[in-house]
């Protein structure tokens, strides 16, 4: 997927409880739904904890302003994208269409 197409699709939290314990700059969480533990980085831990608190469809512009307080840049949206659709095939996040 090009990065111009994290606007058009909507994200949220695929569901499931998950607990979280840190380590430095690294999150170890296990995700009750999908019975699997998942090590991330400060960055995708706040995207992922944004994404949930915020309990519904959100654009990824507008996940990106919410986790981390300003408008993204292209880079940005690439970065915000690879790390969505990893999060997706993890089963931590779903991809919906606007």
């Amino acid at each position: 997927m090009a990065s111009g197409e994290v606007g058009e699709r909507r994200w949220s939290w695929a569901g499931g409880a998950l607990h979280v314990v840190r380590f430095g700059d690294e999150t170890v969480a296990f995700h009750e739904a999908t019975a699997s533990t998942h090590v991330f980085d400060e960055d995708t831990h706040r995207l992922v904890e944004t994404l949930r608190l915020m309990d519904c469809d959100v654009t990824g512009a507008d996940l990106w302003s919410a986790a981390f307080g300003a408008v993204p840049t292209e880079p940005d949206c690439q970065a915000l994208d690879e790390s969505l659709q990893a999060l997706v095939q993890a089963g931590l996040v779903t991809a919906n269409p606007s």
